[in-house]
């Protein structure tokens, strides 16, 4: 409570599940009632007023034995989800229901892909919440990037960024007959591996190598000018990606190689540069050992595994 002072918070919302757990409920309770916040019922809630003895799990009979009957009253007042103002609408899980999560199926209609944005964090730690505040209030600017891809639809997983080449690839996504490809989606990922937002834009120029030909113990520059073109600062995420186009065994479609961060102020300029040996473009056999081969490769100085122009480089034995 001194820190919601301290930050001037003039406003806190209660989105339910209070209750029930490891806590003095009763006191809990009595904390709660007492606070001019807005307060939403989650499934506990839900299931401490009408599930009942024998279907109860232990920590809700554990609560509903504590609650004194005007807290159980004052718990059958509280509603699910409601409309907070124009732009914040409450719920404790999804609209329709108190038990599904917002996030655990990504399909291609509803909540998810009406959003303009999307904050997901991942058990963040005890100062989540503060962390997350200064996130949604204009604070600080998020810069985290996707350590996976997010599927179009539950039944492209398990999906992966760096996945193999098929004998068959889908060019385009109007290619219907003989390739590999989905019946009702497309192959790409709703969200990609390495993707992310931020309270800016960044515009990625042409990519640049100072040789199109790699010496075998030789050293490449790949170079990318990055430009903030919004009007906050913004930390992008620069990653490297590569592929080699024939080669044994198959190589995955891309391979992340490096990543770098650059701090860019509004209308702030920088440039990326990457420094490439053999032994970044080697790839591990089946006992696990380092194999570098000659050829070409495809090279991406991008914000995702889905984004970017490649550029060419050859990499020659001697």
């Amino acid at each position: 409570m001194r820190d919601l002072d301290r930050r001037g918070v003039d406003a806190v919302i209660n989105l339910g599940d209070a209750l029930s757990g490891p806590l003095l409920p009763q006191a809990t309770a009595e904390f709660l009632m007492a606070q001019d916040w807005e307060h939403l019922a989650g499934n506990h809630e839900r299931q401490v007023l009408t599930l009942g003895p024998g279907r109860w799990g232990p920590e809700d009979a554990f609560t509903h034995g504590q609650l004194a009957p005007e807290v159980l009253a004052w718990i059958a007042t509280l509603q699910p989800a409601r409309r907070y103002s124009r732009d914040l609408y409450l719920c404790h899980a999804t609209p329709a229901s108190d038990l599904d999560y917002l996030l655990d199926t990504v399909e291609p209609s509803g909540a998810v892909r009406a959003a303009p944005a999307i904050l997901a964090g991942w058990y963040l730690g005890q100062q989540s919440g503060h962390a997350l505040a200064d996130l949604l209030l204009g604070r600080h600017a998020p810069s985290g990037r996707l350590p996976v891809s997010f599927p179009q639809a539950a039944g492209q997983q398990p999906f992966f960024y760096n996945h193999r080449a098929t004998g068959r690839p889908q060019q385009r996504a109007d290619d219907a007959r003989f390739k590999a490809r989905y019946l009702e989606v497309t192959n790409e990922a709703l969200y990609p591996f390495g993707h992310g937002l931020g309270y800016g834009e960044i515009v990625y120029e042409a990519v640049d190598l100072d040789t199109e030909t790699l010496a075998w113990n030789g050293r490449c520059q790949v170079r990318v000018r990055v430009r903030n073109v919004g009007p906050r600062a913004m930390r992008e995420v620069v990653q490297l990606y590569i592929h080699q186009r024939v080669t044994s065994p198959v190589r995955p479609v891309r391979e992340l190689r490096g990543v770098q961060a650059v701090e860019l102020a509004a209308g702030e300029t920088a440039s990326v540069v990457f420094t490439l040996t053999r032994h970044d473009l080697a790839h591990r056999d089946d006992q696990g050992r380092e194999r570098v081969e000659a050829g070409w490769f495809d090279l991406w100085l991008a914000p995702s595994a889905a984004a970017g122009t490649p550029v060419s480089l050859r990499l020659r034995r001697r």
